[in-house]
Protein backbone atom coordinates (compact mmCIF):
# COMPACT_ATOMS: atom_id res chain seq x y z
CA UNK A 1 0.00 0.00 0.00
CA UNK A 2 1.07 3.54 -0.70
CA UNK A 3 -0.25 6.50 1.29
CA UNK A 4 -1.67 9.32 -0.85
CA UNK A 5 -2.75 12.89 -0.23
CA UNK A 6 -5.75 14.14 -2.21
CA UNK A 7 -6.57 17.84 -2.03
CA UNK A 8 -10.03 19.09 -3.03
CA UNK A 9 -11.47 22.58 -3.38
CA UNK A 10 -14.34 23.15 -0.97
CA UNK A 11 -15.53 21.41 2.16
CA UNK A 12 -16.43 17.87 1.17
CA UNK A 13 -18.21 15.34 3.39
CA UNK A 14 -16.42 12.13 2.44
CA UNK A 15 -17.10 10.24 5.67
CA UNK A 16 -19.74 8.00 4.05
CA UNK A 17 -17.82 7.12 0.91
CA UNK A 18 -17.02 3.38 0.95
CA UNK A 19 -13.64 3.53 -0.81
CA UNK A 20 -12.30 6.06 1.67
CA UNK A 21 -11.78 3.86 4.71
CA UNK A 22 -8.93 4.50 7.13
CA UNK A 23 -8.63 8.04 5.77
CA UNK A 24 -7.56 11.12 7.66
CA UNK A 25 -9.72 14.03 6.53
CA UNK A 26 -8.99 17.66 7.36
CA UNK A 27 -10.72 20.88 6.38
CA UNK A 28 -8.72 24.09 6.19
CA UNK A 29 -10.72 27.06 5.01
CA UNK A 30 -12.21 26.10 1.66
CA UNK A 31 -9.93 23.08 1.16
CA UNK A 32 -10.46 19.43 2.06
CA UNK A 33 -7.40 17.19 2.40
CA UNK A 34 -7.70 13.41 2.44
CA UNK A 35 -4.78 11.19 3.37
CA UNK A 36 -5.41 7.50 2.87
CA UNK A 37 -3.66 4.22 2.16
CA UNK A 38 -4.15 3.16 -1.46
CA UNK A 39 -4.05 -0.55 -2.19
CA UNK A 40 -3.32 -0.33 -5.91
CA UNK A 41 -3.95 1.77 -9.03
CA UNK A 42 -7.54 0.55 -9.44
CA UNK A 43 -8.32 1.58 -5.84
CA UNK A 44 -6.93 5.07 -6.49
CA UNK A 45 -8.92 5.31 -9.73
CA UNK A 46 -12.10 4.28 -7.88
CA UNK A 47 -11.57 6.92 -5.20
CA UNK A 48 -10.98 9.63 -7.80
CA UNK A 49 -14.04 8.62 -9.84
CA UNK A 50 -16.20 8.64 -6.70
CA UNK A 51 -14.95 12.11 -5.77
CA UNK A 52 -15.56 13.36 -9.32
CA UNK A 53 -19.09 11.94 -9.30
CA UNK A 54 -19.79 13.92 -6.12
CA UNK A 55 -18.93 17.11 -7.98
CA UNK A 56 -15.72 17.92 -6.16
CA UNK A 57 -12.96 20.03 -7.68
CA UNK A 58 -9.65 18.17 -7.57
CA UNK A 59 -6.62 20.30 -6.72
CA UNK A 60 -3.88 17.67 -6.41
CA UNK A 61 -3.11 13.98 -5.91
CA UNK A 62 0.29 12.87 -4.69
CA UNK A 63 1.89 9.84 -3.08
CA UNK A 64 3.35 10.55 0.34
CA UNK A 65 6.15 8.03 -0.18
CA UNK A 66 7.73 6.54 -3.23
CA UNK A 67 6.51 3.04 -4.10
CA UNK A 68 9.16 0.36 -3.75
CA UNK A 69 10.77 -0.60 -7.01
CA UNK A 70 11.24 -4.26 -7.61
Amino acid sequence: MTPYRIVLRGVVDVARMPLIEDARITHTGAVTTIELPVIDQSHLDGVLVMLRDCGTALVSVQPLTRPEEG
